[in-house]
């Protein structure tokens, strides 16, 4: 029998043990070698994670470094999303806001968003049927993936988080976003209508 362990969301109680905030949202997190994080990190690969209102709002109060939002993320559009800002560092790499380059680690860790929790699991738009996808970066992960019958359990288990972001799926999935991401190999596992409803 397999054992899928997901690690609590500050949304959802899932099965995990949480002790280690730093060993990843999944059992495979804690193999990762890719000290860099140029997987979700700082990749141009993927767009910057979004922020729902409550996640802006707590990032906002848990730090005086971080109380002017305009400074961390912006609004998508007319859209209460929120987006994190993309820094240029020195060295004219692109990373996310609070990816701390020198120290190589999350500022906010332990209060990341569900977007990237769910990392490398996504909701994306295929251009070509116009249907949205749940699957996964196969190629982002500093290591192996498991297979995708597994990788559809983790997905079970994300459900509840993933049903959080659907409402914001066209917002998301803007078409110059998901332009960009065709240089990301997404592996599709399940239609969002079938695997939501």
């Amino acid at each position: 029998m397999t054992f899928i362990f997901v690690r609590m969301s500050p949304y959802v109680w899932v099965a995990g043990d949480d002790n280690n905030l730093l060993n990843g949202t999944y059992e495979f997190c804690t193999q990762c070698h890719n000290e860099k994080k140029k997987c979700c990190c700082s990749s141009h690969d993927i767009d910057m994670p979004i922020l729902l209102k409550l996640e802006a709002q707590t990032i906002q109060s848990s730090n005086p470094r971080f109380r002017r939002m305009r400074e961390f993320s912006h609004n998508i559009g007319n859209t209460p999303i929120r987006q994190i800002n993309e820094i240029k560092n020195s060295n004219n790499e692109h990373h996310c806001y609070f990816y701390d380059c020198s120290e190589q680690r999350c500022n906010i860790y332990n209060m990341r968003p569900i977007d990237c929790r769910l990392f490398p699991f996504d909701i994306k738009l295929d251009l070509n049927t116009n249907e949205y996808w749940i699957g996964y970066y196969s190629d982002l992960c500093d290591r192996q993936l498991p297979d995708p019958e597994t990788m559809k359990m983790y997905a079970h288990v994300l459900r509840a988080q993933l049903f959080l972001l659907f409402p914001y799926a066209n917002t998301i999935n803007d078409k110059s976003v998901c332009e960009r991401l065709n240089n990301a190999s997404f592996e599709k596992l399940y239609k969002l209508e079938q695997f939501i409803f």
